[in-house]
């Protein structure tokens, strides 16, 4: 029953992670079968995540994308060597096509084509990306792509990638000491000066700003 319970989370695109722990831990993968605990695991949480792909596309998450987090989950899970690691991939899985299925009705408006690129975009922001590059990957005209995700998003798909990054310069800038020189280049900008203007522009700081800006404090409940 609690597996379910957790496929309707995914269903239903609920991304609360104390709720999904708790489901997850009183189904504890390692206990369905005798033998390797950790090869018992890695065998259950294959075929979880195979309907737990399902239960997402029939929420109406595009099946390339459902098919993609499968597959990259269980190329990690093959990978694990602790059972530890095992629960928090399983974690992870979960909490994923949660959110992706969430995205998905809060914009139902959205085309698979949209999706896809924003999906791509934000698992490569350290990788080179192109218009040119999208549109093979994923069979569209430039022109299509571009205007269509134009049309849905508001945005041009350069404008939507630079703002994606700057997002994760911003993370890496408050929360790790790697250089900003060092930030512009992990982030594909090869003209350091062009992305302390981006960030000015994006952020109304410079870089440098922003990482010596105090960090909010942790509101208590």
């Amino acid at each position: 029953m609690n597996e379910a319970e957790l496929l309707s989370c995914i269903r239903n695109g609920q991304i609360d992670p104390a709720r999904i722990n708790c489901l997850k831990d009183s189904i504890e993968p390692a206990d369905y079968t005798d033998g390797d605990p950790l090869q018992n695991a890695k065998y259950a949480l294959t075929s979880f995540a195979s309907r737990a792909s399902m239960t997402a596309i029939e929420a109406g998450l595009p099946v390339r994308i459902s098919r993609t987090i499968e597959l990259q989950f269980i190329r990690m899970l093959s990978k694990c060597r602790k059972l530890t690691e095992v629960s928090d991939l399983f974690s992870m899985l979960l909490l994923e096509y949660g959110s992706r299925v969430h995205q998905c009705k809060e914009n139902p408006e959205l085309s698979e084509s949209t999706l896809l690129v924003q999906d791509y975009v934000r698992s490569n922001l350290t990788n080179p990306i192109s218009l040119a590059d999208l549109a093979k990957r994923f069979g569209y005209t430039e022109y299509y792509l571009s205007r269509k995700f134009n049309q849905e998003t508001g945005v041009r798909i350069s404008d939507y990638l630079n703002g994606e990054r700057i997002e994760y310069a911003k993370n890496l800038l408050l929360n790790t000491d790697v250089s900003i020189q060092e930030i512009s280049q992990i982030l594909q900008y090869g003209n350091f000066s062009y992305f302390g203007q981006l960030f000015r522009k994006l952020t109304g700081q410079t870089p440098q700003e922003y990482r010596q800006s105090p960090k909010k404090p942790v509101e208590n409940n």
